[in-house]
């Protein structure tokens, strides 16, 4: 119901779901994508037979961002393989341990079922004891609640027709009957969608309006706080949902890569780190396997910095052409392995 946090996730989830994640296999000094294996084509391309890879992606993380963990099911084969993901939805999980082993409870639409710990890839938001995850709406309650009343108080001043609320002053006192009767009287006529129509009064009663108005409440500052407020319980620019009061052009490029460096890198090592752990076996880990998500695109930066970097890298020797055309996403050359000394 807040536009802030709306923006927040709508912004994390998708940065994140637009990184390409791949399986990688680490021989010697050797590392390269582990394009036979299964589970590389499946958080490459497919996860399962109804959601694209973006929509996976970006589904989960929001569900870490609201409600504080994602729960991915693993569709296994008779072999113990996994074969598709699907994202569970993390308010119908309940986590219970039995003879000290953690099972997952989920009840949807198909009724019950209990789900085994080797079934489940649990990837919590922020975690006290690395299983059960904390929402960063949860945690800051109250400064949410605070951002809700004030977009409450924003729909009650104008469906009230913008105008500070009064009160209606009469020459002599009046029975409860006729008390009544004209605040009755003046709400339904005069109120809300009414705001404007001229007022008639009888009896000697006059209006007096409450000389308050909305700067002197100090609300747009309050709703403006609270914008940043949100921006920093998810750890984003506040120009990146839309409010640029403190944002310069010459910042903006900066804030830019910070946001990828301390918003979107850890948020996508957690990941990475949940999928090693729950998708690959000990022999797998031990054997050099693991998921990495591609995150130059968002380190990028303008181009005669992107380019000078390159510069640096190729004539110190640490970069290939080929490695360099990886980077801007063009095809390798022939004699583009050559580095030089």
């Amino acid at each position: 119901q807040i536009t802030a946090v709306f923006a927040s996730v709508k912004l994390l989830s998708e940065s994140i779901a637009m990184l390409p994640l791949s399986l990688h296999k680490k021989t010697g000094d050797k590392t390269e994508q582990a394009v036979e294996h299964t589970l590389y084509k499946l958080l490459k391309y497919r996860p399962n037979n109804e959601v694209n890879i973006f929509s996976f992606k970006q589904s989960f993380v929001a569900s870490m961002l609201l409600q504080g963990a994602a729960y991915l099911h693993k569709g296994m084969n008779i072999y113990g393989d996994t074969v598709e993901l699907n994202v569970l939805l993390p308010q119908c999980v309940h986590k219970e341990r039995i003879n000290g082993k953690i099972y997952y409870n989920y009840t949807d639409k198909n009724g019950p079922r209990r789900l085994a710990f080797e079934e489940v890839v649990n990837i919590p938001y922020f975690t006290l004891n690395g299983i059960d995850g904390l929402s960063p709406i949860g945690v800051c309650r109250k400064s949410v609640s605070l951002g809700l009343k004030a977009e409450n108080h924003a729909e009650l001043y104008y469906d009230n027709g913008g105008k500070p609320n009064g009160f209606i002053k009469v020459p002599q006192s009046l029975t409860p009957a006729a008390f009544e009767r004209m605040k009755s009287s003046f709400n339904e006529n005069y109120g809300g969608n009414n705001s404007f129509k001229t007022a008639v009064l009888e009896g000697g009663a006059d209006y007096v309006g409450i000389p308050l108005n909305m700067k002197d409440a100090q609300f747009i500052e309050s709703r403006k706080f609270q914008v940043s407020e949100i921006a920093r319980i998810f750890g984003v620019p506040p120009h990146k949902i839309g409010d640029l009061e403190k944002a310069t052009f010459s910042n903006i490029e900066e804030q830019n890569i910070e946001f990828a460096t301390t918003s979107i890198i850890p948020f996508a090592t957690k990941i990475e780190e949940a999928l090693n752990f729950h998708l690959l076996t000990t022999s797998e880990r031990e054997s050099g396997y693991f998921f990495k998500f591609n995150a130059n695109a968002l380190l990028r930066g303008n181009i005669q910095a992107r380019y000078e970097a390159y510069t640096k890298g190729r004539n110190w020797g640490w970069l290939s052409v080929n490695e360099i055309r990886e980077l801007e996403d063009l095809n390798p050359i022939e004699n583009g392995d050559v580095y030089l000394e």
